[in-house]
């Protein structure tokens, strides 16, 4: 177990802090605008409630915050590392060797180990737009039925991308 200072652990604290604040401040004002968009364009978000609009904002404010906290940690944590300097410059040599040699596949997947959050977000969002457009040409469902359909259908499919990626 590594002891750090009272320093570092505040130094964490405030890397955190800002990654989470500008994550969340872009997830709020891209949720916003989203919705907005959403709603011009289609009568479903429209006619959606006040509280069901915010939580899609507020979600996807959380979301972006969240990944935004995590890269903010790492980067810190990368920063924090200067007395083997040295060695990352090696390590770094080798690991563009290292691609080089890889197939496209290998590289690939090693694409998806490092951006693994954004891909499965990424596939959440298609997903949704996708399973509501699918759902929506259905005359035999209201409104209510279709978002929470086009909702289940997005879930399983980030299930089975989260599955995916365990194993990976």
């Amino acid at each position: 177990m590594k002891i750090i200072t009272k320093e570092v652990e505040e130094a964490h604290h405030k890397a955190v802090l800002q990654g989470v604040t500008i994550g969340g401040i872009a997830g709020l004002i891209g949720g916003w605008a989203g919705v907005l968009v959403a709603s011009k364009r289609w009568a479903g978000v429209r006619n959606l409630t006040l509280p069901m609009k915010a939580f899609l904002v507020t979600s996807t404010a959380t979301f972006t915050g969240i990944i935004a906290a995590d890269h903010g940690s790492r980067s810190f944590e990368k920063s924090q590392r200067t007395d083997i300097e040295f060695l990352k410059d090696r390590e770094s040599r080798l690991r563009q060797e290292e691609l080089a040699e890889m197939s496209v596949r290998d590289r690939i997947f090693e694409f998806a180990r490092q951006e693994k959050y954004k891909i499965v977000g990424a596939t959440w969002l298609a997903s949704m737009f996708g399973s509501f457009a699918l759902v929506s040409r259905s005359p035999y469902l209201t409104g209510a039925q279709k978002i929470v359909q086009a909702r289940v259908y997005a879930q399983g499919l980030t299930l089975a991308v989260l599955w995916r990626h365990g194993g990976i």
